[in-house]
């Protein structure tokens, strides 16, 4: 437990001062988001659980688009905090993850830039294999979320990278490809949750 916190303490003070203001508080903004989301994964395992496809959801809006300002985003240093994180928190995550999964993130953490790719099969086990992991408590649940954060770092930038050249609905239909691959690897997330993998 004292390495996996040295650990996580190392890389968030290590990464702070590399980060400017859009993402200095990514942990936070995680423990937020993906911590709550997981908590809610818990009380409510019943519902989701039983469901095999997605279902439409009512849309409240008046179909109008919503277009964002462009973001400049340092695409190099997504790279370098992925690479760094998975190098340092390799105890960290060999506890979380099956074996396969740290294995194929250690390859792809050794790849140059232009052949790096955190592919949406590979991104939904890790995000599965950290749910299961979090409902289990292996280690502290906030250790668990903060250690999500540089496997974030490199799915970002394979997004950036993939979707450059894209036009709005390329986007979407990435995303949508995304959800799909996550809807269709969703048992193994309830095997492991149930402790069935």
């Amino acid at each position: 437990m004292v390495k996996v916190r040295l650990a996580i303490d190392h890389l968030r003070t290590k990464s702070k001062p590399h980060l400017d203001t859009r993402s200095a508080d990514l942990v936070g903004a995680m423990r937020q988001t993906v911590g709550a989301l997981f908590w809610s994964l818990e009380p409510n395992f019943q519902l989701w659980s039983a469901h095999a496809d997605s279902q439409n959801i009512p849309i409240l809006s008046s179909g109008q688009e919503v277009t964002l300002e462009p973001l400049r985003i340092n695409r190099k240093r997504l790279f370098a905090m992925f690479h760094s994180g998975v190098a340092e928190l390799q105890p960290v995550l060999k506890q979380i993850l099956s074996p396969p999964t740290v294995s194929e993130l250690q390859r792809i953490a050794a790849l140059e830039e232009d052949e790096f790719s955190y592919g949406d099969e590979l991104w939904a086990r890790t995000v599965y294999e950290f749910a299961a992991s979090y409902h289990k408590s292996v280690i502290s649940r906030d250790h668990i979320v903060q250690a999500l954060a540089p496997l974030y770092r490199g799915r970002a930038f394979t997004f950036l990278v993939e979707n450059r050249e894209s036009s709005g609905e390329e986007v979407e239909q990435n995303v949508e490809n995304l959800c799909l691959t996550c809807e269709r690897l969703k048992p193994s997330l309830i095997a492991l949750w149930n402790g069935t993998k």
